[in-house]
């Protein structure tokens, strides 16, 4: 799938690790692709910031107490789940598409009982609400993913949202890839297989918010 604006990020953990985040790009060509404007590998294995492999130089900052730990490919980052705990990309125009995006990642936690934040930019009080991806607040083991045209969460009159069946097992990696469609279609991928799908009526276009983009943090 081919979009003008994408999201990627690879091994991360929360405990949860977070490993790749890619937004439409193959794993072979993903920086060299212009459509991709994000990509962390989290290669770095120490220090305080995440050097985005795309071209649109979206370099991460780590927050918190954020740990470098093994991943499933090289290195991760492990999140305690605590407020404060996250890596941040400033806001910029390359991560704010009108009408197409799609974001993926690699993560483990050793339970998925909770809500937890994996890609968010998406920070509910200020009504900066634009796309995200988390574990669902109310299903364990399940995966849910929200678009919002206005910044605010009106289900059926700005908002798209779907939600995986409780297919996540503690302890294991697994992967997520979403895309979107304004007007048309927004999809969830676990694992390599269809989770979920909407129609996308209520999302014409997607909410061009000022909140920075967080890895490893709800909003």
């Amino acid at each position: 799938m081919k979009v003008s604006r994408n999201l990627a990020v690879k091994n991360w953990c929360w405990s949860l690790i977070v490993g790749l985040v890619i937004t439409f790009c193959s794993l072979t060509a993903i920086a060299q692709e212009e459509a991709c404007v994000l990509y962390f590998t989290f290669s770095e294995n120490s220090g305080k910031s995440v050097k985005d492999e795309s071209k649109a130089g979206n370099d991460g900052k780590i927050q918190g107490g954020v740990k470098w730990v093994k991943g499933k490919y090289g290195t991760a980052l492990e999140f305690s789940g605590k407020v404060g705990d996250f890596v941040e990309v400033e806001d910029n125009a390359t991560l704010n598409p009108a009408k197409q995006i799609s974001y993926m990642a690699w993560f483990m936690s050793k339970e998925y009982d909770n809500t937890r934040g994996i890609i968010s930019k998406y920070w509910g009080p200020g009504g900066q609400r634009t796309y995200n991806l988390r574990l669902h607040h109310d299903i364990a083991g399940a995966l849910s993913t929200e678009v919002s045209s206005n910044g605010q969460f009106q289900p059926g009159v700005s908002v798209t949202d779907v939600h995986s069946d409780a297919v996540l097992k503690g302890g294991q990696w697994h992967h997520a890839a979403i895309s979107f469609k304004a007007g048309d279609f927004l999809r969830m991928y676990v694992d390599g297989k269809l989770a979920n799908e909407s129609k996308a009526a209520a999302t014409k276009t997607l909410f061009d918010n000022e909140t920075t983009l967080k890895i490893g943090q709800d909003f």
